[in-house]
């Protein structure tokens, strides 16, 4: 996880991005990544392979664009019930409140299956045209 984090902090620094939106942008990183890990490969071995995920940003047109392909398990996680943020703790069901966070942090949140992999692009707006940098990759 870590890389993913220095990978996504230095690509929005390399690109001029106010540092204000680096935090929302390393927690959608870490929320979204880490599903992947646990949850997308099951019991497959090649969850080890070259480019099992593949972490994308694009800084243009005043978006911050992240996306996220596996080779996993077919899974929308836009589709997944919203969080109940309602009820106390003791008595909501777990899971599903990192994707609700990381939903209500972005702009725009879009999933397709391509190619036999999940593809899952957020989208954060920014305003201004800051210095437009296309097709950074970390893979794993």
């Amino acid at each position: 996880m870590s890389e993913v984090y220095s990978f996504v902090a230095q690509t929005l620094a390399d690109c001029g991005v106010p540092a204000k939106y680096s935090p929302i942008m390393e927690m959608a990183a870490d929320e979204i990544f880490s599903n992947i890990t646990k949850y997308a490969y099951e019991d497959d071995e090649d969850k080890n392979a070259k480019d099992a995920v593949i972490v994308g940003l694009t800084v243009k047109d005043g978006a911050i664009e992240l996306r996220f392909g596996d080779r996993g398990i077919p899974f929308d996680p836009l589709s997944f019930s919203p969080a109940d943020t309602v009820s106390g703790t003791d008595e909501r069901e777990p899971g599903g409140l990192g994707i609700y966070l990381t939903r209500s942090a972005m702009d725009d949140a879009r999933y397709a299956r391509e190619g036999g992999r999940n593809v899952l692009t957020l989208v954060k707006f920014i305003g201004d045209k800051v210095g437009d940098k296309i097709e950074d990759k970390y893979r794993r």
